[in-house]
């Protein structure tokens, strides 16, 4: 997403975000508690990195760029099914280049992992709908 041109994000804060999206399907999947969730939150906020895509990046959700012809923001559910779709074509992307596998890092609590390959498009919508309620949004 940071080689996008309407994208100011720095390599490792994409990394970070996909991190962070990486520790809601975690938390979804009850690999990690909510307290960890949110203290990885807290600490990855403290120290200024960004753990969603700028709303209002013109290319990526949460965007929805408005039509000329549109008199109001895209609302929240536009939004989420936009990133849902952006972020399964990417996973599709990925299993291209990963031998057909997704081969996604969660976290199992605080400093250990496992791969997964079965992440759904349902998991994705659930984890989008977490990220704008930690989010506040």
């Amino acid at each position: 997403m940071e080689m996008l041109p309407d994208v100011d994000l720095m390599h490792g804060e994409a990394v970070n975000i996909d991190g962070f999206f990486s520790v809601l399907l975690a938390r979804r999947r009850g690999l990690c508690s909510l307290s960890e969730r949110d203290r990885i939150f807290k600490v990855m906020r403290a120290i200024g990195l960004p753990t969603m895509v700028p709303r209002g990046t013109p290319s990526l959700p949460p965007s929805l760029p408005l039509s000329p012809a549109a008199s109001t923001a895209p609302t929240r559910a536009e939004e989420q099914a936009e990133m849902v779709k952006m972020l399964w074509k990417g996973l599709e992307d990925a299993v291209e280049h990963r031998h057909g596998q997704q081969r996604l890092p969660l976290i199992v609590g605080l400093g250990h992992s496992v791969c997964v390959s079965d992440v759904t498009r349902e998991e994705l919508e659930g984890a989008v709908d977490e990220l704008y309620d930690v989010h506040g949004l």
